[in-house]
């Protein structure tokens, strides 16, 4: 009774899978396609994949379709187990990229709101203007600090795994350093502007002052 009950349960599950191994296809490759995304996954390997696929189904084309769809699912979940592996060796990088992309998004909203005047006429504008100050100067402080660390972790990453970490094709240190330089520049640029208006400024002032005691 037992062995019959268990060859029962067995074809009842084969029957399930065969009714759920499509829904099964499509929530795979959804996950696959998730996994790139948070990966930044090179277009190369995106692209083997894909052929590995293709090559697949041409091989088993001759097969019954449940046959088809258990092979490619079988592809699937290989190619998730992968990824979830590349995935588990990039967690700190990852980790640090997600803050360091919140920081310099809150520095692009400062950067649109302080080129948007009609701030300074709104109902406790002061108070709201040295909030976003101190955003700001958080947000400039930790990047650096955030940066340092993500740069780090990405040499741990190329000493250990002997290869680059991409991001979108790209060795991701060497992102981080060209936007790193370009910020540093703008700001010693903006530091410098504004230090000519101070002095500008002053020896208007001291015209003036000037000019009022000849008078």
């Amino acid at each position: 009774p037992v062995k019959k009950y268990y060859q029962q349960y067995v074809i009842q599950m084969k029957e399930l899978k065969k009714k759920s191994i499509a829904q099964l296809l499509i929530d795979a490759k959804t996950q696959i396609e998730t996994l790139w995304d948070t990966l930044k996954y090179r277009t190369q390997q995106k692209l083997q994949f894909k052929q590995a696929s293709e090559q697949l189904q041409c091989t088993i084309s001759n097969q019954d379709e449940y046959t088809q769809q258990e092979a490619l699912y079988k592809l699937f979940n290989d190619e998730i187990l992968q990824l979830n592996v590349y995935k588990e060796r990039a967690k700190k990088i990852l980790s640090y990229a997600e803050k360091r992309d919140l920081y310099i998004q809150q520095l692009n909203e400062h950067q649109l709101s302080d080129n948007d005047p009609s701030r300074l006429f709104r109902r406790d504008s002061c108070r709201i203007l040295a909030h976003e100050n101190r955003m700001k100067r958080a947000a400039e402080k930790i990047l650096p600090s955030c940066e340092k660390k993500l740069l780090h972790e990405l040499k741990v990453y190329k000493e250990q795994y002997k290869e680059e970490f991409l991001w979108y094709n790209r060795p991701f240190y060497k992102i981080i350093e060209n936007e790193a330089n370009m910020r540093l520049e703008a700001t010693l640029q903006r530091k410098e502007k504004e230090r000519l208006e101070r002095k500008l400024k002053r020896e208007s002032t001291i015209g003036v002052n000037v000019k009022d005691q000849q008078s």
